[in-house]
């Protein structure tokens, strides 16, 4: 493993959950702030007084907390996400980027993730934050049959997602906002248990994955639809 992507501290103890509570979801626009407003700059800190960073998707998103767990003390949430239905027109995505999408960004298998942040400080623990995200987001997706993840990321992220074996596929030229972003999706259907932690699951080709993309009309992909067991991983 490269050494920039060690870390010394257990995937196991990370949780993601999801903001239940008043105090979970101060921290949610608190951790926010903090990123946003203070460490990048963002967004202007005079834009929010109570040091809680909002914006108009907070009203139909979900959010979510990346929780360390520790022996003793309070919780520490060193990350936070949320999660934006296909429904809700247009997507922050969709007003960022004036793209071609390849699939209906809102159809009722589709769902974006954004506002992902990670404190400055914990940026070395990143690798492992990412395996519990990506474990949480495939069990939460397959809940609802979402299929597809639409995201908005940096290319250090794409990088990292690769190297992670997981297929963030760009679907546009990467644009300026905040910094140099690429426009990516996720078939969750290509992943399969290695996403979940479940080494049995079988995954996807990426042949399989482009038939995949344009359902005949009226059918809602799901998500094993692709997935054949004979397919080794």
């Amino acid at each position: 493993m490269p050494r920039h992507l060690e870390n010394t501290m257990n995937p196991a103890q990370y949780s993601v959950v999801e903001v239940t509570s008043g105090d979970q979801l101060k921290h949610h626009y608190r951790l926010r702030y903090r990123v946003f407003c203070k460490e990048k700059g963002f967004e202007p800190p005079a834009q929010a007084p109570d040091g809680l960073e909002r914006d108009s998707y907070d009203s139909v998103a979900t959010p979510f907390l990346v929780r360390r767990h520790r022996p003793e003390g309070e919780p520490d949430y060193p990350a936070t996400v949320r999660w934006l239905p296909g429904r809700i027109k247009p997507l922050p995505i969709e007003a960022i980027c004036q793209a071609s999408f390849p699939l209906d960004p809102h159809g009722d298998y589709t769902a974006e993730l954004s506002r992902f942040i990670i404190r400055d400080s914990c940026l070395q623990e990143r690798f492992n934050i990412f395996r519990a995200l990506a474990r949480h987001f495939y069990h939460y997706s397959r809940a609802r049959d979402t299929r597809y993840l639409l995201l908005l990321i940096q290319p250090a992220l794409l990088r990292i997602l690769h190297y992670r074996d997981v297929h963030a596929k760009p679907f546009s030229t990467p644009v300026q906002f905040r910094g140099t972003r690429i426009p990516c999706y996720i078939d969750l259907a290509m992943h399969g248990g290695r996403w979940a932690g479940d080494a049995e699951t079988p995954r996807c080709e990426p042949k399989l994955h482009q038939a995949a993309l344009s359902p005949p009309s009226g059918v809602r992909p799901k998500f094993n639809e692709t997935c054949s067991k004979d397919v080794q991983p």
